[in-house]
């Protein structure tokens, strides 16, 4: 999130939810760093003339992506949550 541990400690629990809901809905972080560094291993064997595919390079591709999205009530708490931490 590129927030310093000791502000997130200050958050109120409308604020923690509001993120809670968020990561539910568009994950952030390391989960699927494996695909982006499999697209940057699969260029570079490419370059060297090596015809390995992005998948030769991703140790955790039978992990299931996380997808958000899918829970319309949860949809709707996050944004009345928004809501009622603006005003």
């Amino acid at each position: 999130m590129g927030v310093p541990f000791h502000e997130v400690r200050q958050w109120s629990a409308a604020e923690i939810s509001l993120y809670m809901a968020y990561y539910h809905i568009a994950p952030w972080g390391d989960d699927r760093e494996d695909l982006r560094n499999a697209m940057n291993m699969q260029l570079l064997a490419a370059v060297h003339g090596n015809e390995r595919t992005i998948d030769d390079f991703m140790p955790f591709k039978d992990k299931p992506e996380k997808t958000g999205g899918a829970n319309p009530a949860l949809r709707a708490h996050l944004m009345a949550i928004a809501r009622r931490s603006k005003s």
